[in-house]
């Protein structure tokens, strides 16, 4: 607890942007700023954690207050509306768009720091932006054209392959709303371990490794490199 207090503290007192909104993560050891260019993934990531917080250890003012300001800082400044509502990678400390990429983690972690918020405070807005963001990086993922015209970061006919911090990450952002919004969730997670199970990131769902249609796996593996993925989504009682 007192570890993650400092922690807490820290970022409060050095990280967040009192003029602008959002925050910096550009800090040394001491909290001093040594860029002042925003990490778009990281408005959403920092957005996420003080909701997180509140939904864990109870609301507080001003992990909330800090909450709503990456998250309103993203909704303002970090979303390119001439390419369809793809997010920027970086900006200014002011909002300007710095960089664009062809990777869509900003809008999986804005839809995470979304339904987080919605989860904490119930304000439907954000909600439905997490919807929207959450069914974008699927999309976009899933033979979308890229509103961006970047285009795939190789060429598949020289050499095929397929990244699995694409499906990680979706499992991350799923986990926070299968809890907020479990209405919407547990047909993207099947498709999610489908996709998994297709690369050949697991065994195929047998007796000894997927056991029901609840998708428990079985022992963890020791294996150095593989991940145990923990995501459980339960039919509520009526």
């Amino acid at each position: 607890q007192s570890e993650l207090k400092k922690s807490i503290d820290f970022w409060l007192k050095n990280g967040m942007d009192e003029v602008n909104g959002g925050v910096y993560t550009c800090l040394d050891r001491r909290g001093e700023i040594y860029s002042t260019d925003k990490s778009v993934w990281m408005q959403g990531r920092c957005g996420w954690i003080f909701a997180y917080l509140c939904h864990v250890y109870g609301v507080r003012e001003e992990w909330l207050r800090a909450s709503k300001s990456c998250i309103d800082f993203m909704e303002e400044h970090c979303i390119n509306h001439a390419a369809g509502g793809r997010m920027y990678f970086t900006v200014t400390a002011e909002g300007a768009p710095l960089r664009q990429r062809r990777y869509c983690f900003s809008e999986a972690f804005y839809a995470m720091a979304n339904a987080e918020y919605y989860g904490v405070t119930g304000e439907r807005e954000n909600l439905e932006r997490a919807r929207r963001a959450y069914d974008l990086y699927w999309d976009l993922n899933h033979g979308m054209p890229d509103p961006t015209g970047l285009g795939p970061k190789t060429e598949p006919e020289t050499r095929t392959g397929r990244a699995f911090g694409i499906p990680m990450i979706y499992l991350n952002v799923t986990a926070v709303m299968q809890r907020v919004d479990p209405e919407n969730a547990a047909p993207m997670v099947k498709a999610i371990l489908d996709a998994l199970t297709d690369t050949g990131f697991w065994p195929d769902d047998d007796s000894k490794h997927i056991i029901g249609p609840d998708y428990r796996g079985g022992e963890p593996s020791i294996r150095k490199g593989w991940y145990r993925i923990t995501i459980r989504i339960e039919e509520e009682e009526h």
